[in-house]
């Protein structure tokens, strides 16, 4: 009895490490990623006021994009179809 319930635990034990085997070799599921720009402003009712092309929008300039961001966004990696996450943190306000 005692070696039959060995046994039945050892077959376990070895499917279980052929599983986590397999789910190793699998490819990772992390998307590749970068930050396109990380920036801090002091934004005005001026600013609002006289933003071109649209009122009330802060406009990110050439040189407050990462200079390290990928130049093709669609190869290798297909950025152009992908998710963007954007995080938006306000320090202080009136």
């Amino acid at each position: 009895m005692i070696l039959q319930k060995l046994s039945r635990r050892v077959k376990i034990g070895v499917v279980l490490i052929t599983i986590g085997q397999f789910l190793t070799q699998l490819p990772s599921a992390c998307a590749e990623q970068f930050v396109l720009f990380d920036v801090t402003f002091a934004y005005t009712k001026e600013d609002a006021d006289n933003s071109k092309p649209s009122k009330s929008h802060f406009y990110v300039k050439d040189n407050q994009l990462n200079p390290n961001r990928p130049k093709d966004w669609t190869s290798p990696v297909d950025y152009r179809n992908g998710t963007v996450h954007i995080r938006l943190e306000v320090i202080e306000k009136p």
